[in-house]
């Protein structure tokens, strides 16, 4: 009998594709955006608060996105002005926000692809291909 273990890893991958397939969501929506300023305040639905945001802190193609409503996933940064949002995406499957980490890594933007990979295990702290991100 054989340690073949291939059979046993395909399976393995194709419960993790599934899993993929489940969405993280939104933490909050844009209340207010200035293009021609590069910044905006999103409504921050866990503590209840109006969040300032920098165009430059949009780490997917979410600047097409940014009219009033539209949902978005962060992490809060505390700076001398005050909560501020960082790493923002729009949400998607964990497929799709897994690739927008793969991309930030690549682009040696370290710190937004571990926030990124963070977005997705706070929701879905069990996942495989998250977590093998963050030990990257």
């Amino acid at each position: 009998m054989g340690k073949d273990f291939s059979v046993l890893a395909s399976m393995a991958q194709a419960d993790h594709d599934l899993d993929n397939l489940n969405r993280v969501p939104a933490l909050g929506e844009v209340v207010s955006y200035f293009p021609d300023r590069a910044f905006g305040f999103i409504y921050d639905g866990t503590s209840k608060a109006t969040i300032y945001f920098s165009e430059s802190q949009i780490v997917d193609d979410s600047k097409s996105l940014l009219s009033k409503g539209a949902p978005l996933i962060y992490s809060i940064s505390q700076s001398p002005q005050g909560p501020r949002a960082v790493s923002i995406h729009k949400p998607g499957s964990i497929g799709d926000i897994l690739r927008v980490s793969e991309e930030l890594f690549l682009q040696s933007e370290f710190k937004k692809a571990l926030d990124v990979v963070e977005h997705i295990l706070k929701e879905y702290p069990d996942n495989f291909d998250a977590e093998m991100l963050r030990r990257k």
